[in-house]
C-alpha cells in the first residue's frame, strides 16, 4: 500500500504514451474482433511494462510465460484439480521468495520479485477459483493475459476480476463531453492528492522517524505523526486510484471504485468496507468465505462468534503478509484481525442485549461522530505497525 509505483503515473512520458494508446483503443473498438483487440492491448502492457517499470526482458519472459502456464492449468482443473493447486501455489511460492530476497537483497531470491506481482497473484487466484466454481464460462487465453497485465492497474490497483474486465472490456461507455470534463477533473484531483497533499504532510508522518527508536519519540509524537500518515497514505493511494479509474474510463473501460470515504467510518469492519475496496472484497469472497465455511464444516458444534474470529485472523494474516515480508507487516494484519474479532464479539453482544430488550439499536447523533473519531484512532496507531521495522521498536 505504500504507493509502489515511483511516480509512474504522474510522468509526463506515462500520460503522452497513454494518450496515444487511449485514443489508437478508442478508434480501434468496434472495428476489430474482440479477441484481436485483446491481443493488442496485451502487446501495449508488455510495451508499457517494459519502458515504464524497468521490468527487464527476462522478468517480461517469466511474466508471460507464468500467466499461460496458469491459463493451461486452470482450465484442466476440474478435470485435474491437484495439477492446478499445484502451479498456482507455485507461483504464490515463487513470488514470496522473490518478496522475501527483494526485502533483505538476497540476489538468487531477488530476480524472482517484480513490481505488480502481488496484484497479479490476486487477479489468478480469483480467475482459477472461479472457473472451479463455475462462474467462468469458456475463458479465452489472450483475454486472459489481456486480464492479468492490463498496465493501468497492474502496478497498484484498482483489483478486476476476471468476468467484469472481459465485460467492461468489450461494453465500452460512450465518451461525451460531460464525460471527459468529469474524468479530468477527477485525474486533476488524483493529482492534487499525490503530488501536493501527500507530499506536504509525508515530513510530518511516521515515515520521517523510520530509522529512529522508540526511545527517541514519545507516545504522543507517535500517535500524532501516525494520524498525520492516515492523511498521507490515503492521499496518496485514493489519488492514484481517482488518476487511474478516470484515465480507463477515458479510454472507455470501467474499473471499480477503491475508496469511500474510508476515515468516516463508524467501526473497523466498515472501515474495511471503504478502504481498497477492490482488495476487501477479494478477501471476503476467497479467504474469509472459505476458511470460514471450512472451519463450519468441520467442527461438530461451530460457534459463529469462534469461527468469524478465527477467519478474520487467517484473512488479515494473509492481508499483512501480501502487503510485505518483513514481519511489521504480520503484525499490523494481526492487529486488524484481534481488532474485527473484538468489534465482532462486542456487536453480537450488543445486538443480543438489544433483542433480548424487543428494540433496535436507537440512533444517537453524538455517537456516530465519536465511533467515527475512535475508529480513525485505531487504524492510524495501525500504521505504526505498517510503516515502522521492527528494529525500531527494538531500539
Amino acid at each position: 500500500m505504500n504507493a509502489p509505483h515511483d511516480g509512474l503515473l504522474v510522468s509526463a512520458d506515462y500520460w503522452g504514451a497513454f494518450a496515444v494508446y487511449a485514443v489508437t483503443d478508442r478508434a480501434l473498438h468496434g472495428l476489430l474482433p474482440a479477441r484481436v483487440h485483446h491481443l493488442l492491448t496485451a502487446i501495449a502492457s508488455a510495451a508499457f511494462l517494459w519502458w515504464f517499470t524497468s521490468i527487464g526482458t527476462k522478468h517480461l519472459f517469466g511474466l508471460y510465460g507464468a500467466i499461460l502456464l496458469v491459463y493451461a492449468a486452470a482450465n484442466i482443473g476440474p478435470r485435474i484439480p491437484r495439477g492446478l493447486l499445484l502451479v498456482v501455489g507455485s507461483v504464490v511460492v515463487l513470488w514470496m521468495l522473490g518478496k522475501i530476497g527483494s526485502t533483505f537483497r538476497l540476489g538468487w531470491a531477488s530476480s524472482l520479485f517484480f513490481l505488480g506481482v502481488s496484484f497479479l497473484i490476486v487477479k489468478i487466484w480469483t480467475f482459477a477459483k472461479d472457473l472451479r466454481d463455475g462462474r467462468i464460462e469458456q475463458p479465452d487465453v489472450i483475454t486472459f493475459v489481456s486480464y492479468c497485465t492490463y498496465f493501468p492497474c497492474f502496478v497498484a490497483g484498482p483489483m478486476h476480476f476476471y468476468g467484469e474486465y472481459r465485460e467492461g472490456f468489450e461494453k465500452r461507455t460512450a465518451l461525451d463531453g460531460a464525460t471527459v470534463i468529469e474524468q479530468f477533473w477527477r485525474v486533476l484531483h488524483g493529482l492534487v492528492k499525490v503530488l501536493v497533499v501527500a507530499r506536504l504532510l509525508r515530513p510530518f508522518g511516521l515515515e520521517a522517524i523510520r530509522e529512529l527508536g522508540i526511545s527517541q519519540v514519545g507516545p504522543a509524537e507517535l500517535v500524532l505523526r501516525s494520524a498525520v500518515y492516515s492523511l498521507v497514505i490515503y492521499a496518496d493511494f485514493s489519488g492514484y486510484s481517482d488518476i487511474v479509474i478516470a484515465s480507463t474510463r477515458l479510454a472507455g473501460v470501467s474499473v471499480p471504485e477503491n475508496f469511500q470515504l474510508p476515515y468516516f467510518a463508524r467501526n473497523l469492519r466498515d472501515f474495511w468496507q471503504r478502504w481498497h475496496i477492490t482488495f476487501t472484497r477479494f478477501l471476503t469472497r476467497y479467504i474469509f468465505v472459505p476458511v470460514t465455511r471450512a472451519l463450519q464444516g468441520r467442527l461438530a458444534k461451530p460457534s459463529p462468534a469462534k469461527v468469524a474470529a478465527a477467519g478474520y485472523v487467517v484473512t488479515f494474516a494473509f492481508c499483512g503478509v501480501w502487503h510485505g515480508s518483513t514481519p511489521n507487516y504480520l503484525a499490523w494484519g494481526l492487529y486488524h484481525g484481534l481488532g474485527l474479532t473484538v468489534y465482532d464479539a462486542f456487536n453480537r453482544g450488543r445486538m443480543a442485549k438489544l433483542r433480548q430488550q424487543g428494540r433496535v439499536a436507537p440512533a444517537r447523533r453524538w455517537s456516530v461522530p465519536l465511533f467515527a473519531a475512535f475508529t480513525f484512532l485505531f487504524v492510524s496507531v495501525g500504521w505504526t505497525l505498517f510503516i515502522l521495522p521492527v528494529s525500531f521498536w527494538a531500539r
